[in-house]
């Protein structure tokens, strides 16, 4: 009896290691995963929001929700059978400051690729310049 106790302890251990290596893998992805997803402008909120909303439409997304308040927008692209929906997050550091992540999936996929942030992105820095220079 003592034997199969100890061998259910020891078990238990190296199945708890075991988790714990793994959420450290999985916190790591996501640290990585956020460095990507997200880009500081030096810009004040309510202009890059502005460019985000028109960087999504250019991109061809609709629209599903704006709330400047929380800093959120909601964008659905439909294509080939399949849709795509963008949630990007536009938070104010200062005045002058304004971080945004994108977080994309299609269907119940996460987009994981680093390539389509920074597609993303890319068009975006081009959408501030033009709000930044008013054309």
């Amino acid at each position: 009896m003592k034997k199969f106790l100890f061998l259910a302890v020891i078990g238990v251990l190296f199945i708890g290691c075991g988790s714990s290596k793994n959420a450290i893998v999985g916190d790591l992805q996501s640290v990585e995963q956020r460095t990507y997803q997200s880009k500081t402008y030096e810009q004040p909120k309510l202009l890059v929001a502005r460019a985000t909303s028109a960087t999504l439409q250019d991109l061809g997304f609709v629209i599903d929700r704006i709330n400047l308040d929380a800093g959120t927008i909601t964008a659905t692209k439909y294509q080939d059978k399949s849709q795509m929906q963008i949630t990007i997050t536009i938070r104010e550091l200062s005045k002058t400051s304004t971080s945004v992540r994108a977080n994309a999936r299609i269907g119940i996929q996460s987009v994981d690729s680093p390539e389509a942030y920074q597609s993303f992105f890319t068009h975006l820095d081009k959408a501030i310049f033009f709000e930044t220079e008013g054309i």
